[in-house]
């Protein structure tokens, strides 16, 4: 009878992943991130993550900010539902769910367009809505 804030999670968490995959944690992405600025061939780690489809991400104003899926992440800009439940950012951003909570709320991973590496963000809404990446275990 606890609130979402109370809630503890069990390492790995499968989520609505399949059989074998689960919900990466904030961990799993910073060791993603630390691996792409160890072998990244690209400008900055953000281009490295992102799609190269400009279906996904619009033209960034600096070149050194185009997507170019150097390691396979295939990341689209698939923007997301904020608490006003409203779809916004297409195109330009995306949110991805970590398994990490705590009281102070959800951990989202964040790439913008504009942005030269995933920054983390927490969010204390629970109606908020992004994308989920599934890995394997």
């Amino acid at each position: 009878e606890g609130s979402w804030k109370d809630s503890k999670l069990e390492k790995p968490v499968q989520g609505i992943c399949p059989e074998g995959y689960h919900i990466p944690s904030s961990a799993e992405w910073d060791t993603l991130t630390a691996f792409v600025n160890k072998f990244r061939e690209s400008k900055n780690e953000a281009a490295s993550l992102k799609a190269k489809s400009w279906d996904s991400w619009y033209p960034p104003d600096n070149k050194d900010l185009e997507g170019t899926n150097e390691f396979g992440t295939n990341i689209d800009a698939s923007g997301f539902v904020g608490k006003d439940n409203k779809y916004v950012y297409a195109n330009k951003q995306v949110y991805l769910w970590t398994s990490d909570a705590d009281s102070s709320g959800f951990a989202l991973q964040h790439l913008s367009i504009t942005s030269s590496k995933m920054d983390r963000e927490i969010h204390n809404y629970p109606r908020v809505k992004a994308a989920i990446r599934c890995v394997e275990d």
